[in-house]
């Protein structure tokens, strides 16, 4: 029998996953619509970043059927695997409006740590992937990331935000109108996704509706920084 807190775990995973795809399908859509190659680019890493909730998701839907979790190294897989091409598809996109000679090097830079990061959790996830699963083996599997995997996943996420949030504060600074608006719904939506993306990964809630909570707000992040891309008018 599966347990309320698992339930609800799960179901908050579920919302990030949904509104990571909707908002990344949207944006594939209207970038065809617009001939927009940057929305293509937007919805790249939409869908990055709702895929860093896939492992959760269908171990949930394991459990509901089968009764037990997917293997803990192979939800770590699902969850991380795309770390380094969403980085890069967001530092490209970032430099081209912050500092457009930049975008091209950072994106294949940090593209190319793919290589280590993969390497990591693929050929050797017994180094780099631990977790543990509560509630007496019984509760949704909790992955936490280990030795150069996780340094490497700090640095993106510091990386993330340093040129990511200010770069979008400095810009609405430049701006006015629509352009404006845009740059603070971009500011707004990276810094919701740096903070409940830290507070869901090293806090440990007391109360699994504060998860949902945060999970909630991640979620409303990543819809904010659509409004922010593709505008608050088609």
């Amino acid at each position: 029998m599966v347990s309320t807190t698992t339930i609800i775990i799960g179901i908050s995973a579920i919302i990030i996953l949904s509104t990571g795809y909707l908002t990344s399908i949207s944006c594939f859509i209207k970038s065809k619509k617009r001939k927009s190659p940057i929305l293509i680019l937007v919805g790249g890493f939409l869908l990055c970043a709702g895929s860093f909730y896939l492992g959760p998701v269908t171990s949930f839907f394991s459990l509901l059927i089968t009764g037990k979790n997917l293997d803990g190294f192979l939800v770590g897989q699902l969850c991380y695997l795309w770390a380094p091409i969403g980085i890069s598809l967001s530092l490209y996109v970032g430099f081209q409006v912050v500092k457009l000679e930049y975008s091209k090097p950072s994106a294949i830079i940090y593209l190319l740590t793919g290589i280590l990061y993969w390497y990591g959790l693929l050929i050797v996830p017994q180094i780099t992937i631990g977790y543990e699963i509560p509630e007496g083996g019984l509760g949704l599997i909790d992955i936490q990331l280990k030795s150069f995997v996780q340094i490497l996943t700090a640095i993106y996420l510091f990386t993330f935000a340093l040129v990511q949030i200010p770069g979008f504060i400095i810009i609405s600074k430049r701006v006015t109108g629509d352009a404006r608006i845009r740059a603070y719904y971009n500011a707004i939506g990276y810094t919701l996704f740096v903070i409940c993306g830290i507070l869901d990964s090293m806090v440990e809630f007391p109360n699994p509706i504060f998860l949902l909570i945060v999970r909630i707000i991640m979620a409303s992040g990543y819809f904010i920084l659509y409004l922010g891309y593709v505008g608050l008018k088609d």
